[in-house]
């Protein structure tokens, strides 16, 4: 584990390296006016509709530092979480379009909140710059449980409908969309209980006052801290295959769940 965490952070910098170049050469292209100043002239503000700690402020962080690299200017990132992801995003779209407020736009917030809250119009208020991560969900349960299996979690949770809970980062989060498809697909009956942000959610998680939750790698059980596998038992992944995220034993594929009727 000794040699992991500098090869893991030099290809995460490249990475952000290259797309802080990218960010910047569509930045500069959508924003040039005729004003006398050149952009950026004063520092730049990223808004983060998560709290501290999350998955996207995590990224967003790593890719501010490589913007401030290539931009020779401050970029502040500025956490804004509640509202099921949508008070950060309406700072932004009443921010003044002149490129010196950007927003890390979760598939959270962009794609699925919109359906249940919708106070801002996404294609209209938004424009997009670039993609910067893709990632997995891991069901990750209480080490307080009975269960170390989902098949073992489904049963559990059949013979006790209403008595697990389930913890999300927010309402509209994947996590939160993921643990509902699970009950849908299951038939089980497991209570959503959502908070401001991944990091609160997971500490209640470790402390078993949740049972479980489905949240990013990033936040739960990254490659370069092992100590969550410690205080967390996971379960699963939402990957096609099993991921090495608690060396030595990979986590198992998220085991072929029986569609239920009407399910697309």
């Amino acid at each position: 584990m000794a040699g992991l965490v500098p090869a893991i952070s030099i290809r995460l910098q490249s990475r952000m390296t290259r797309r802080a170049q990218l960010i910047l050469v569509i930045i500069a292209f959508a924003f040039t006016t005729s004003a006398k100043a050149e952009f950026p002239d004063h520092p730049i503000r990223m808004i983060v509709p998560q709290a501290a700690g999350s998955a996207t402020d995590t990224l967003t962080r790593v890719l501010a530092s490589a913007l401030a690299d290539e931009l020779h200017q401050q970029v502040v990132v500025d956490d804004r979480p509640g509202g099921a992801l949508t008070l950060g995003l309406d700072l932004t779209a009443k921010s003044p379009p002149d490129g010196y407020t950007l927003c890390m736009g979760p598939i959270g917030a962009l794609a699925i909140t919109r359906h249940l809250v919708v106070p801002l119009d996404i294609a209209r208020d938004f424009q997009p710059i670039a993609l910067t991560a893709r990632g997995q969900l891991l069901l990750a349960v209480s080490p307080a449980t009975p269960f170390h299996s989902v098949p073992e979690l489904i049963d559990y949770a059949k013979q006790n409908p209403g008595k697990l809970l389930n913890a999300s980062s927010s309402n509209g989060s994947p996590g939160h969309v993921g643990g509902e498809l699970f009950k849908f697909m299951t038939g089980t009956d497991i209570v959503h209980v959502p908070y401001k942000g991944g990091a609160p959610a997971i500490n209640d998680l470790m402390a078993g006052r949740v049972q479980l939750m489905f949240e990013s790698l990033n936040s739960i059980a990254p490659l370069r801290v092992p100590a969550p596998c410690v205080r967390l038992r996971s379960a699963a992944i939402t990957a096609r295959r099993p991921f090495p995220i608690c060396r030595p034993s990979p986590r198992p594929a998220f085991p072929a769940i029986p569609r239920r009727p009407g399910l697309a």
